[in-house]
């Protein structure tokens, strides 16, 4: 567990550093770790809404607003260590990171696609698959352009 916690917070680190490699294990860390504060952050939200709904008490709206509020922020504070991360990763393949802009694409198509009611389910999976290709695919052996190996966990 200590291992993990260390590869996470090495992405925050690194949250601006774009060059070298970065391990399967290190980008696996920090995408899972970042989607579970997240939904964490959402049943939160999910609970203190049944209980405002249930007791019809304003004070939870404050506790609803601060959790949305730090949902937000937390991803907004996330952004530039996740490209940062995603790139040094694709680094560890010999490509330049801002092939990225494929999974940004697919994201942002899909939010798109589901604020207008259109099914989203393609760009969502192209997101998906994109995240764990990136999480499971052995990069290239030995040093490339980006520079060696990082440290294998």
């Amino acid at each position: 567990m200590e291992r993990f916690l260390d590869l996470y917070f090495t992405g925050w680190k690194k949250f601006a550093d774009f060059k070298g490699r970065a391990c399967r294990a290190e980008i696996c860390a920090f995408e899972l770790t970042n989607f579970l504060i997240n939904i964490i952050l959402v049943l939160l939200d999910v609970v203190f809404l049944g209980i405002m709904e249930k007791t019809s008490g304003s004070p939870s709206w404050i506790l609803v607003i601060i959790i949305v509020a730090l949902f937000f922020l937390f991803n907004i504070l996330s952004l530039i260590p996740t490209f940062a991360i995603r790139a040094r990763r694709l680094h560890d393949f010999g490509l330049p990171g801002i092939i990225q802009i494929i999974l940004v694409f697919a994201y942002l198509l899909a939010a798109v696609c589901k604020i207008a009611g259109i099914n989203h389910s393609v760009f969502s999976l192209t997101y998906i698959i994109g995240i764990i290709l990136l999480c499971t695919v052995i990069g290239t052996n030995g040093e490339n352009k980006y520079g060696a190996p990082s440290e294998k966990y």
